[in-house]
């Protein structure tokens, strides 16, 4: 299947599921998006694409799937909770070598992928620089801390499994330094987003 990439115009979300993202009873920002370091020294993370969630309950759909293919693995130890979702612009996640000051960061890919069944999902990959003496944690903290600054949220919610958790910790998620996220589209637009996801999921099934 060909890679597709992201338009600079489209919305994004990064899900926050517990206790991945939490640290100490409380919301962790340093954590709320996880950078895997590639053989080519490149840093991957994970998010979802809106043009195949083109409604907020397929936003919370995908992060109680996520949840629960988690608490699926042998292994889980502690049991994993979604608690809402997070919103970024495309076009915001790849001004930020510019606008944070990231030199290391010489190119950022958005691109769709379909991993583990999941339609929406999308690769973030961050390209670094060579250099001998780069510390690729500190690389890590400033490029999470410029997701962090670029973001809007949260967009709450509790997963039908998970209602017998009391208190729920989507009441400790923060709100980011953009503020909440605002669906602002129209009614007319919102309508025309998911006739387009059934248009989009109908192309995808030829491509794959």
């Amino acid at each position: 299947m060909k890679r597709t990439r992201v338009p600079d115009r489209d919305n994004l979300f990064r899900h926050a599921v517990h206790p991945v993202t939490f640290k100490s009873k409380r919301f962790a920002a340093e954590k709320f998006i996880h950078l895997v370091e590639q053989k080519d020294g490149s840093l991957l993370a994970s998010l979802a694409w809106e043009r195949f969630l083109p409604r907020s309950i397929d936003v919370h759909k995908y992060g109680c799937r996520l949840a629960s293919s988690r608490n699926a693995i042998p292994t889980s130890r502690k049991r994993s909770v979604y608690c809402g979702a997070y919103h970024l612009k495309a076009r915001t996640i790849r001004a930020l070598p510019s606008e944070q000051d990231l030199r290391e960061v010489t190119s950022i890919e958005i691109e769709h992928k379909v991993e583990h069944g999941e339609i929406a999902h999308i690769d973030l990959r961050f390209v670094i620089r060579g250099q001998e003496d780069l510390n690729i944690e500190g690389s890590k903290t400033a490029i999470i801390a410029g997701l962090w600054n670029i973001c809007s949220g949260p967009m709450q919610h509790v997963c039908e499994g998970d209602q017998d958790i009391d208190p729920h910790p989507s009441s400790l998620l923060m709100v980011p330094f953009r503020g909440p996220y605002n669906d602002d589209r129209s009614a007319l637009k919102r309508w025309y987003c998911r006739i387009m996801c059934h248009v989009y999921r109908w192309l995808l099934r030829k491509e794959i």
